[in-house]
């Protein structure tokens, strides 16, 4: 899962416009619901969502990781925070903005996995423990790969 979680971030880097979203604000979350202090917005948190692993024959499973991307906005006039405005894109934004970077590039990873999206939640407006108000939206990303057994 380790090599999953850096390898979505990697391909983040690199897929989303850098103008918009800073390097520093695309981080491995530990938490989904407690944004890190000193975050700017918008920002992707990167989420270990679990994975399923079906034996086959051969030494051979198959195992389908599970990522959670957890997108923030900032608090804003109207529906900015979730629609988006002239300041950010909003969660809805971002979410479109994180599925086309995942969804059409390998990860650089044995067998070059591809991402798809299978479920995404409701927004929600948070308080966090500072006290900062932000929107925020759960995207989960399957990806499926073929691991080999060495029975030596």
């Amino acid at each position: 899962m380790n090599d999953l979680l850096n390898a979505v971030r990697e391909v983040l880097l690199e897929g989303l416009d850098s103008s918009v979203y800073r390097a520093a604000d695309i981080y491995i979350a530990v938490a989904e619901d407690d944004p890190p202090v000193g975050m700017g917005f918008p920002a992707v948190g990167i989420k270990d969502g679990g994975e399923t692993v079906i034996q086959q024959s051969c030494n051979v499973d198959e195992v389908t990781q599970r990522v959670k991307l957890v997108l923030w906005a900032a608090k804003s006039a109207g529906s900015g925070q979730v629609q988006g405005d002239a300041t950010q894109p909003g969660v809805l934004g971002s979410e479109k903005d994180v599925e086309r970077a995942l969804r059409y590039r390998p990860l650089p990873l044995s067998g070059e996995p591809f991402g798809y999206k299978v479920a995404s939640s409701a927004s929600e407006q948070l308080a966090s423990e500072a006290g900062r108000i932000v929107q925020q939206k759960i995207v989960t990303f399957e990806f499926v790969r073929e691991r080999q057994w060495d029975t030596n």
